[in-house]
């Protein structure tokens, strides 16, 4: 399942850490299969790394803890002791002198504050489909919805009808009118 191997307990850690424990939250379906299939990587993994379980489940206890769940959150997990040797991994880093930042076969042609944010383009939530952009959360690790710049469409057809045509209507809200008054592109041509 995975190509990973020979991983030594601290960048393991470091894996579990910045591994996007939320990521069944989403509402973009990229995101949920990219983070299905690190979580599923991870559980492998932890079955062959020294202690690996035992530190895969503390993050689980950790992450999934708390007010919002309704339970005591226990302290964060602490890293074990740098084998010697090994050097930690270093994941997620963005590549600031591109251009162009690509992550998970996403493109991401502009920053704003040095978050990395894609063009328009068609995602899902619950309530249906839009328009919008994704930004890479380079925190966590992981790609998370931005904005939503149109109204809802009942089907993926039809937002790609009104993206390529750009004949949606623009969602007048505060936080788009801010992005549009900070340097973002009008997604569509004004007359």
């Amino acid at each position: 399942m995975s190509n990973v191997t020979n991983v030594d307990p601290v960048t393991f850690f470091t894996m579990c850490e910045r591994h996007d424990w939320y990521y069944a939250f989403s509402d973009d379906h990229r995101v949920w299969r990219a983070g299905e299939e690190a979580s599923k990587k991870l559980q492998a993994l932890a079955k062959t790394v020294d202690g690996g379980q035992e530190i895969h489940s503390a993050w689980s206890k950790y992450m999934f803890s708390g007010e919002p769940w309704g339970t005591v959150r226990p302290a964060k997990p602490e890293a074990p002791s740098q084998a010697p040797g090994v050097v930690g991994l270093e994941c997620n880093q963005l590549e600031k002198d591109m251009d162009v930042f690509e992550k998970d076969g996403v493109q991401f042609p502009m920053t704003f504050d040095d978050i990395p944010v894609s063009d328009l383009q068609c995602l899902q939530s619950a309530a249906g489909w839009y328009i919008g952009r994704v930004c890479w959360n380079d925190e966590f690790g992981f790609i998370e919805p931005y904005s939503r710049e149109s109204e809802y469409f009942g089907n993926l057809e039809a937002a790609e009808v009104a993206l390529a045509s750009k004949s949606f209507e623009v969602r007048d809200c505060i936080e788009n009118n801010w992005m549009y008054s900070n340097g973002f592109p009008y997604p569509i041509d004004e007359e």
